[in-house]
């Protein structure tokens, strides 16, 4: 096992939701047509709530990435800065941090990761009050269960796109810096689908 020791980093992450039109489709659904219904979904939402980031972009990649960004779903966005701890264990770029009252999930860790040598699969791990695991592949689906105080749920999430910046430091005085722009849609088995999109910034 490979482990580097923890750093503290700095997110900001800005979050964008709206439910999916219903249709009666669902991503369970063994033929896949709400994914293909999932693609041509921007016809269907109000977009003209456009939100400027306030942040400079430097590099045309990442100009590109506060576009689409830009272009994910109509409610929002809800913006909420946090330290976390930033950590490489086997070969994974690692980034925990506690949720607050203000995503509703207080007494909650999360864990968002991806491997160094694939960054296009970023998972995202929650434990404490709420646990769930969401692998997040652009243009695929991933299935995983979702633990409330309650009961256990089964979800369905739909990779839209997936784009990480981040560049990892190469020496111990140095910090990760970039961005993580995660557009997906979930599915609690039973309920309706919603449309997520997340800038994360790091740095």
């Amino acid at each position: 096992m490979t482990t580097n020791n923890s750093r503290s980093v700095r997110l900001t992450l800005i979050t964008r939701q709206t439910a999916v039109p219903d249709g009666g489709l669902s991503l369970f659904n063994s033929d896949e047509t709400i994914v293909e219904d999932c693609e041509g979904m921007d016809d269907e939402f109000d977009f003209d709530d456009i939100y400027d980031v306030p942040y400079d972009f430097e590099d045309a990649a990442l100009r590109k990435m506060e576009e689409e960004y830009e272009s994910c779903g109509s409610d929002g966005p809800y913006e909420m800065t946090t330290s976390a701890e930033y950590s490489v264990e086997d070969g994974r770029a690692i980034f925990t941090y506690n949720e607050s009252r203000l995503t509703d999930m207080e007494g909650t860790v999360t864990q968002i990761s991806f491997d160094i040598n694939n960054s296009g699969v970023v998972t995202i791990l929650r434990s404490g009050a709420v646990k769930s695991a969401f692998v997040l592949e652009e243009g695929r689906r991933h299935t995983s269960a979702y633990e409330t105080p309650l009961l256990p749920f089964e979800i369905c999430v739909y990779g839209r796109k997936v784009k990480n910046s981040v560049v990892l430091p190469t020496s111990d005085g140095d910090l990760p810096k970039g961005e993580i722009l995660l557009d997906y849609v979930v599915e609690i088995r039973g309920m309706d689908a919603q449309h997520t999109c997340i800038l994360i910034k790091i740095g």
